[in-house]
This record gives C-alpha cells, structure tokens and sequence, in this order.
C-alpha cells in the first residue's frame, strides 16, 4: 500500500508540474505557433469524423452557382454583358428573395448601357449586397497606400465601438463598378487563411481609412434579420452587433482577433444549390425563391474561387461565405474553450499517463497510455460536437507524454539512488572503477584474468616516513588525503585506473578495465602533470614539512595478467606481472638517480613522439637479468639540449669503461649544469670504479637493492 501511494504522489506530482509547464508553453509565441498548427490539422480531423445534419435555417440560403452548365449555355463569365446579371437580380426580386449576396467583384464591363441597366435593376431591389475586395500596397506597381476611402463607400462604414484589436487592417480598396456602392449594400470577401493556407476562420471586420467596414457574409445579415444597418461593440472574445432602429441584438463568440471560427456545415453543396442558367430561364418552381437569402458565386476552377477548408481540399469561396453567413444567423460558431479548457485538458493528459509510465509491468502501462489518448480525442470529439467547443489536443497530448517523461525519469533516478547506494556500499570492498565496470559487466564478476599489454604508473613521495615523523598523526591524515586526492584526480582525468595505495604510495594502470589505445600516452602526460601539480601543492602546504614535498615516477609498459584476483571472499581488480615490477623498480630508482620521472624505452616506443626523455643508464634490476634502459622523462617547455647533449657525451665514456675520462666529462658537465643529480650519481660510480675496476664490463650497472 506504502508503495502505490508512492507511485501516486509521484505521478501526482510530474501531471501537476506538467500542466504548469504546458501553461507556460502555451503563452510562448514560438511553441504556441507549434502547436496551433498541430492543432489545426487535428481540428480538421475531428471535423470530418462529425455526422452532419440539417440546421434550422439554413434551408432558407441559396446558392445560385455559376456552374459549368451556365458557362456551357452563356459562354466565358469575363465575356457576359452585365445584363445577365440585372436580368438574375431582377427575377430573383420577383421571386420574393429576402436578400441576393454577389460573392463576386463586379467591375465595369463592356457595355456601359448594360452596367446601367444593372445598376438600375441593383436599385430596383434594395436588397442587393456586393463584394469589393481590399489589396496590399504596392510601390513597384504604382498602387499606393489610400489615406481615405472611395467618395461613394462613405455610407458603407459601421459604428464600431469597443476593442480595436478585432479589427483587420487594410491599405486599399477595390471597390469595382462605378456607382455600385451607393445601389447596394457592401461587404468585402477577403478571405484570412491559417498559415498552411486552410480557411478556418473569417474575418467580420476590417479597419480601412480611419473606419471600420463588414464582411460580405456580416453586411448580408443585415437584410437577411430583417435589420435597417449595424452597430458593432467589441469585447476580448465576443462580439455584440446591434440594429441602430432596435430590431435586435445578436452576440458571437470570436477568437480574439475578430475572426468567427467557422462551424462548416458539411462537404461540398450542402447548402442547397441552382445553376445560374436554370434561374435565369425561370426554371425554378413556383414559390421556390420565396424569402431565400441567395447567394450568387461560382464552383468552377477556372474562376479561381475554389479554397481548402478543414473539409475538403477545394471547396467553392461561395459556399464558404454561405457558412459564415449560417453560423451569423444560427449564432452557433465553434468556440475556442481558451485557459480553462487547455487546463482541463492539460489534466486529463498529465495525469493518467504519468500514472502509466510508474508503472512496473509494461503492459498496464501501456493500456494506461492508450486509454488516456482514446479519452483525450473522445472528450474532444464530444465537446466539438455536442457545444461547438474546440478543446485543444496537441498541447495536452504532448504534456502528457512530457508528464509520463516525468514519471518516467523520477523512477529511474530512484533505481540510480538505490544503485548507487549499493554501489557505494560494495565499493568497500572492491575500487569505484571496478566497480562501474563490474556494473556494466556483471558477467565479470568471476575470479581470474586476461593477458593484455597496459601502461603501468608507479609515484611515491620522497622521504615521506621523515617527514611524518614531523607532523601531528591527525595533521599528517589530512595532508596525505589532499595529496592522494589530487594525484588521483590526475591519473583518473587521463583516463587511468586507480589499481591501489599502498601507504604513500600509488599504483594505477592505463589501459584497463576499459582498453584505451593511446594507453601509453595517456600514462605519461598523467607522470608529467602529477609533477607539474607539485608546484601548488607544495604552496598550498606552505608552513608544513609537505612544503618540501618531491615525489618519483615509474612509468612502464608491458604485458600483464589482468582482471580479478583474490579469494572467494575478496578479490580486488588488478595485474600482475614482471611488467608491474619493472615499473615499481623504476619508481624505487628515481631516489637513486635524484630525477623526478624514469621511463622504459617500450613506453616510449608505444607512446610515440611528442615527449622530451633522455637516456640515463643500462641497468640491471634486482630480480631481472635482462638489461633495462633508464629514460628521464622531462616536463614539455624546457630547453634540454645543450643538457642532454653535454651529458650524453659524458655518459658514453662512462659506458665504454674509461672512467677516469668519464669522472672528468661529468665534472665538466657539473661546471655548466650544478643542478644535474642523474650527473652527480654516475660521477660517484666513476670514482668507484676508477679506484676497482670491474673484469668484463659491458656499461651494464647491477642494482644491489630495490
């Protein structure tokens, strides 16, 4: 019980953060833009998984479509004399029609006789409301911006009052047939696509010239309500319009730019729809016209009037308008659910699905995750369907994957808590690096080893049991720990592996458990930086006799036994080998030789170029009877040429057995470099053997002690 509670404060907590955090999200432009796009293609679907239905009303708009029938029997639409249309607008009034909206830009025609034989039947009606369109200004075409509108649109303006940001600007008007405006109600038909260019929204209100004009479909409700004019009061998400006379008053919800979200009705032709022809050549029943609001606009793709709607792909501009029109007279647009709903949303995401990811079968976690996405869509899906309301699902969908992320990641670092606790418990017995690579290799958790080539460290700190016996024992603890520390954090940034400590001492290997194949190099620039560190060591125990401290470095290369090795009850990660005594033979004969670092010439060679050394002696080490090469290893920047010159000429008398010519180079050497201590150790083995001479010597030194 102890632990489901757990898991559900848990996952209470990663829903909650991610809901904050999804809220955040939502008010950041650059991820709202995101996901509005998301958002959209998923509106789209749920829209076109909706069953369609009649709405009350809508039987009485009419679309008079300029169909292919009409082109067939009439000829090319550019090519009709106006007096078609006055003969449509007229037969249409005769017919009883309550309104005849053009989704079309009338200009002038070919015949001016006919323009006014429109424009009189257009009077004739009353109850005529045109399209004109707005454009952008453009300097290289000559199209500049207009400071006020066309003389004759000066009655076409609403009174307007309210939040000016539901309003479109706009720079200029094509307002078409001369004297059009003043016959007939106005409207312009700009449409305002969503960035991926599908029309989701309309546009009610444009601000142009210092006033404010309607829509096509929002100047059409004017006659289609029975209204003498409009008066608009905006407010952040609704819009109020008003008969100046007191006829009505009808409030919409709008999206916060003044733009209607648009319930479409269904696909394509379901509004009812005649051909032009056909009204024109009086075709339609007796009473068929009777109080219809018509709308006059064309479904061919020759005149470029088909757009993409979240139903369809191509969907006639006419029809489009009769669906804003709809939605004016029924009141019932879609509507954004704005903060609340996106919370309520964010919830019923986070939550479940940070539930699922603790949970520890796969399979429940999973059905957690499928039923809360099937949820998700179903609650949208109602809500759009049943109340218009466009509950988002993109942001919530992906707080709930973020919210599972969450969950996801607390579990984890709850397994990295308690694994690092045993780790840290069972590094008592065995080193952190073999520990981590025991970790990743369990099956390495077996007595016994493997032959490879390593890099093999040795250092101990000069004179450390004389110094000790000058500092406190609880002093002496603290200075050890420091310098331990920092030369462990040297060989361990160069990759090594810390094999032990043995008192003052330290044994690392390159190499292993992990192979590295610049192992070699790698175990050098470790050798050269623990001697570069000295420096801030020794003034950081300034006041100590550690202020003194010197350290020698062994560093060879060979191959060893490596890998587990101990009893059934304690094993320790480690090599063996005659490489590894080498290497603590060299470390032992820094002391002997007064130098900082002595290398083999097989770490050289495997290390390759790069790295200042010099050759000191031949020796043979206790326990070896193979002669060894004793290199100095010096730090990068020093010149120690003229040094490595002067002294290899001295060496080499030594070497061939003229010791007294040797004893004398070396006093030579000492004159131009006092500081040289490899110098001073072959001096005092001249004199030695200048006074007994040894019976066949090979330049070969045998070393009498570790």
């Amino acid at each position: 019980m102890s632990e489901l509670r757990t898991r559900l404060l848990k996952a209470g907590a990663a829903g909650l953060a991610a809901v904050l955090l999804g809220l955040l999200l939502a008010g950041w432009a650059p991820v709202r833009g995101l996901f509005d796009s998301l958002e959209s293609r998923l509106t789209d679907l749920r829209m076109r998984s909706l069953p369609w239905e009649p709405v009350a009303g809508d039987d009485q708009i009419l679309i008079v479509d300029i169909d292919a029938r009409s082109i067939d029997k009439l000829g090319r639409f550019h090519n009709w004399f106006r007096a078609r249309l006055a003969e449509l607008v007229a037969g249409l009034h005769a017919g009883g029609v309550r309104a005849v909206v053009f989704d079309l830009l009338l200009d002038a025609g070919p015949d001016s006789s006919a323009d006014a034989q429109l424009l009189a039947a257009l009077q004739a009606s009353g109850r005529v409301v045109a399209g004109a369109g707005f454009s952008v200004a453009d300097s290289a075409a000559f199209l500049y911006a207009m400071r006020t509108p066309p003389v004759e649109l000066a009655g076409a303006a609403l009174a307007f009052a309210g939040d000016s940001c539901v309003l479109w600007p706009q720079e200029r008007l094509e307002s078409g047939l001369p004297g059009l405006q003043s016959v007939a109600r106005w409207g312009f038909v700009n449409a305002r696509p969503d960035p991926d260019g599908v029309i989701r929204r309309a546009p009610l209100l444009a601000s142009f010239g210092g006033q404010v004009w309607p829509s096509l479909a929002l100047a059409a409700a004017v006659p289609a309500l029975g209204w003498s004019g409009l008066a608009v009061q905006a407010g952040p998400r609704t819009l109020t319009f008003t008969d100046p006379d007191g006829a009505g008053r009808r409030s919409l919800s709008h999206d916060g730019r003044g733009n209607l979200l648009l319930r479409y009705r269904g696909p394509w032709r379901s509004f009812r729809t005649v051909s032009f022809y056909d009204v024109l050549e009086g075709r339609l029943p007796a009473g068929f016209l009777q109080n219809k609001i018509v709308l006059v606009g064309s479904s061919l793709a020759g005149l470029a009037d088909l757009k993409p709607v979240p139903l369809q792909a191509a969907f006639p501009g006419v029809e489009i308008q009769a669906t804003v029109l709809s939605n004016l007279l029924a009141g019932d647009p879609l509507r954004a659910t704005g903060w609340r709903g996106l919370g309520l949303m964010l919830l019923l995401a986070a939550l479940p699905s940070a539930l699922a990811f603790t949970q520890r079968r796969a399979w429940l976690g999973l059905l957690l995750l499928v039923a809360t996405a099937g949820l998700l869509w179903a609650v949208s899906l109602a809500a759009l369907a049943g109340w218009g309301l466009l509950l988002p699902v993109a942001l919530p969908a992906s707080a709930g994957l973020l919210a599972g992320g969450g969950a996801l990641v607390q579990r984890l670092l709850g397994e990295e808590r308690q694994r690092r606790w045993l780790a840290g418990a069972f590094s008592r017995y065995v080193s952190e690096e073999v520990l981590q690579e025991l970790l990743r290799h369990p099956e390495r958790l077996c007595l016994g080893g493997e032959r490879r080539t390593l890099s093999l460290l040795f250092c101990d700190i000069r004179a450390f049991t004389s110094m000790s016996e000058r500092v406190p024992p609880a002093e002496l603890g603290g200075l050890l720990n420091r310098y331990l520390t920092v030369m462990s954090q040297l060989i361990l940034e160069q990759g090594g592996t810390l094999d032990k400590y043995i008192g003052d001492a330290i044994v690392a290997l390159f190499g292993a458990p992990v192979e590295q194949e610049d192992h070699a190099r790698r175990a050098l620039l470790a050798a050269l930086a623990m001697q570069e560190r000295l420096a801030t060591l020794r003034a950081e125990f300034s006041g100590t006799p550690f202020e003194e401290l010197e350290i020698g470095i062994g560093v060879h290369c060979g191959p060893v036994l490596v890998g587990n090795f101990g009893s059934d009850l304690r094993f320790d990660f480690t090599a063996i080998g005659d490489a590894m005594n080498l290497a603590s033979r060299l470390e032992c004969l820094t002391k002997s030789y007064g130098c900082r670092i002595l290398v083999s010439p097989d770490i050289l060679a495997a290390a390759g170029p790069g790295f200042h050394h010099r050759l000191l002696d031949h020796v043979r080490v206790m326990g070896k009877q193979t002669p060894v090469e004793l290199h100095e290893l010096f730090a990068p920047g020093l010149e120690r040429g003229e040094l490595c010159h002067s002294f290899e000429a001295a060496r080499l008398r030594y070497a061939t057995g003229d010791f007294s010519a040797g004893a004398a180079a070396l006093r030579s050497h000492l004159e131009l470099f006092p500081e040289d201590a490899p110098a001073r150790a072959l001096l005092a083995r001249c004199d030695l053997l200048a006074g007994s001479p040894r019976s066949g010597w090979d330049g070969v030194w045998q070393m009498d002690r570790k």
